[in-house]
């Protein structure tokens, strides 16, 4: 009964590399955006007894919310030291509280100049020295239909959310990697 007792996580950090093979169709973008390609993985929780079996929770949830889940499960409150994005996704899961778990959901990549916010199914892609995207993705998955010039008050909305958020982050600590990022695909030197 080991299984009873186990939360088990499953998802992938991120997007495929399609320079890499990976096909993420119909999702613009890849490892490495903040588009849907990027950032919309699979993720799965299983906990036999606990989580009723066949579950499908269709709210956007983010992998900060594992730490929060983890410790509620275990009995532990979250640490006070400092503000934690997470939260406690079972109770959503079971069905006990309805309203989605997270209002808005930031990313932040490329060394902080890539940044997006997701609203609902609003979602704002600011890549530096370009305007800012906004997407409806509960009728553009693809994220082809810039909304920003028809819909002027939503994405001033985001825009401010997002630069409220960005400026209680610390400078991005990891830059990326000086190796090429072919060395990261199929045979190359970080694959050995």
């Amino acid at each position: 009964k080991q299984s009873e007792s186990t939360l088990v996580f499953f998802l992938s950090d991120n997007g495929g590399p399609t320079q890499s093979g990976a096909i993420n169709t119909p999702l613009r973008g890849a490892k490495g955006t903040v588009y849907e390609g990027g950032i919309r993985v699979p993720f799965v929780i299983s906990w036999p007894g606990k989580i009723p079996n066949g579950t499908r929770y269709d709210m956007p949830v983010i992998s900060l919310d594992i730490f929060a889940t983890a410790l509620a499960v275990a009995g532990t409150a979250i640490p006070t030291d400092k503000v934690y994005d997470g939260v406690n996704l079972i109770p959503y899961l079971k069905g006990e509280k309805k309203d989605p778990p997270h209002q808005q959901l930031f990313w932040r990549h490329g060394a902080g100049q890539n940044h997006a916010v997701r609203e609902g199914n609003w979602k704002m892609v600011r890549a530096k020295n370009k305007p800012a995207e906004l997407y409806d993705l509960g009728n553009d998955i693809t994220e082809s239909k810039d909304l920003a010039n028809e819909k002027p008050e939503v994405a001033k909305r985001m825009n401010a959310a997002l630069d409220a958020w960005d400026r209680e982050l610390k400078a991005p600590v990891f830059l990326g990697s000086s190796v090429k990022n072919e060395d990261w695909g199929p045979g190359g030197a970080n694959q050995k």
